[in-house]
């Protein structure tokens, strides 16, 4: 019976440790890639990662006078394997726009848009597991000309697939090329874009399934103003059905900086910057496995504002989880936040901000990318007063426990810490509601609502219109439903108006 008591005592010790660690859910918080001295500007990144967790970032650095491509490995927990080394094995010229595609095993392939040759063209270089180059950089577009070709961006299941934005016909086409595992040619450059006119294509994205089918996704101006098309391939490179229009708006919209990934069976979800509703959005597209829309087009950021929301990204995983993420202005200066799904597409939790620091610098460029337990971001930060690349390891249950006031106007708004806590059968939660209303018409619409470690909504306590007061609700314990809950941690989110605050707690039983 003592030796029981005893590891009861040990686990609650554990479990008030998680709860009052800063760390919950985060395996690496905010860290610098870029490991020179000097004060420059490093931009463009890109992120892959392994079946085993491993993972690869690429950018852009001026470190040696020119511009070149840089990476840096690491493992799962993301401790960094060696130093930064440089990519392209030639220095003269400008290299820009990496991306990197990781296989199973931990062989990467990186490519970039590179003027040596005085032109711009595409080039790719192959890595095996441990960063060692395999054979030398070597040219993809195979156009005799100096058109340029732009903006590449690369993947891999079963081969190497890279897209480009590409002149060799005078208007902007996306140009792809298959390669084996090897690096070797499979054919020649092929155009994606099935229109007959000289209209703007540009800003490719491609994503493969486990087969090696892959989708490719891009912005297009044949209807006279910008939108997202997308052309699916099996795994030949041959068409699957023609290019199909992905945005559903009927207007003349601006929708640009488009984004795919795929889970294993080729279902795939598009992600793209949306201006329908006036100011700048992220919307989204789920399609299944044979090109078809599953439900419409559906708004990815909550907030109520007409903040900017753009330059998305997303990853899937192999059950067809996914991760959003994007630059946002809601708290004035850019920041990156991210929204999970499940497999169904259903919200896990809300959107939440990704960069833990609390000063107003701006954070751009985000990529993400998921092995399906740990979730791996990148982005540019200038916290230290120039742009670096930075860097983010958290679990796939990772939820925002930074307790971030979102709109510090309201900060006499208030969410106190709940007592008791740890609690066994009943806990009390006081908040303020402030006495400087948003709209002197109505009080604020006040909700207070519990959730688990998986997102999910457990019990919600308040939802209505409030006065200006000090509350205090109870929580018992119970879900919605009134079946009791299980032990463990538990979170409880106030929001009013532009005000959210979210805070912990422990239930034991």
């Amino acid at each position: 019976m003592r030796k029981l008591r005893g590891v009861v005592l040990l686990l609650v010790l554990i479990l008030l440790l998680v709860l009052n660690s800063d760390s919950q859910g985060i395996i690496k918080d905010d860290f610098k890639i870029n490991d020179d001295s000097l004060k420059l500007d490093q931009d463009m990144p890109d992120i892959d990662v392994d079946d085993l967790g491993n993972f690869v970032i690429v950018w852009q650095d001026p470190r040696n006078n020119g511009t070149d491509i840089f990476a840096q490995r690491f493992n799962l927990s993301g401790e960094v394997l060696g130093d930064n080394f440089m990519v392209n094995n030639e220095i003269s010229g400008y290299q820009k726009y990496p991306s990197v595609a990781c296989e199973a095993s931990g062989n990467f392939t990186v490519v970039w848009q590179d003027s040596r040759d005085g032109n711009r063209d595409i080039y790719a270089q192959r890595f095996n597991f441990s960063g060692d180059t395999l054979d030398s950089n070597f040219k993809i577009n195979d156009d005799p000309g100096t058109k340029p070709q732009i903006e590449p961006e690369v993947n891999f299941s079963n081969k190497i697939v890279a897209v480009w934005e590409d002149e060799r016909y005078d208007s902007g086409d996306i140009f792809a090329q298959l390669l084996d595992p090897s690096g070797q040619p499979e054919d020649t450059n092929f155009k994606i874009n099935d229109d007959s006119f000289d209209f703007i294509q540009l800003r490719a994205d491609i994503s493969s399934d486990f087969n090696g089918n892959f989708v490719v996704v891009w912005q297009d101006k044949r209807e006279g103003n910008y939108d997202i098309f997308a052309q699916r391939f099996d795994s030949s490179g041959s068409f699957l059905n023609n290019n199909l229009k992905v945005n559903d708006d009927i207007g003349n919209s601006l929708q640009n900086f488009p984004k795919a990934d795929s889970d294993s069976m080729g279902n795939f979800v598009v992600v793209w910057q949306d201006k329908r509703n006036g100011d700048e959005d992220v919307y989204a597209q789920i399609f299944n496995d044979k090109g078809e829309k599953i439900g419409k087009n559906f708004r990815v950021n909550d907030d109520v504002g007409n903040s900017y929301q753009g330059h998305p990204d997303v990853t899937v995983n192999k059950e067809g989880n996914f991760i959003l993420v994007w630059v946002d202005k809601r708290n004035d200066d850019r920041d990156i936040y991210a929204q999970r799904y499940d497999s169904n597409f259903n919200p896990l939790e809300h959107n939440f901000r990704v960069n833990s620091d609390t000063e107003s610098a701006e954070q751009t460029e985000p990529k993400v990318a998921t092995n399906g337990k740990n979730i791996y971001f990148t982005w540019v930060d200038n916290r230290n007063g120039d742009s670096d690349i930075y860097a983010k390891v958290v679990d796939w249950n990772f939820t925002e426990i930074e307790e971030i006031e979102v709109n510090n106007k309201f900060s006499t708004f208030f969410l106190s810490h709940n007592f008791p806590n740890p609690f066994n059968a009943v806990t009390n939660i006081r908040f303020t509601v402030n006495g400087e209303l948003k709209n002197e018409n109505r009080p604020p619409y006040t909700t207070l609502m519990i959730y688990n470690l998986r997102g999910q909504l457990v019990r919600t306590l308040v939802n209505e219109y409030l006065k200006p007061g000090i509350y205090t609700a109870v929580w018992d314990g119970r879900n919605n439903k009134g079946s009791e809950v299980a032990s463990g941690i538990y979170f409880y989110r106030l929001k009013m108006d532009d005000y959210t605050k979210t805070r912990k707690m422990l239930l034991l039983k």
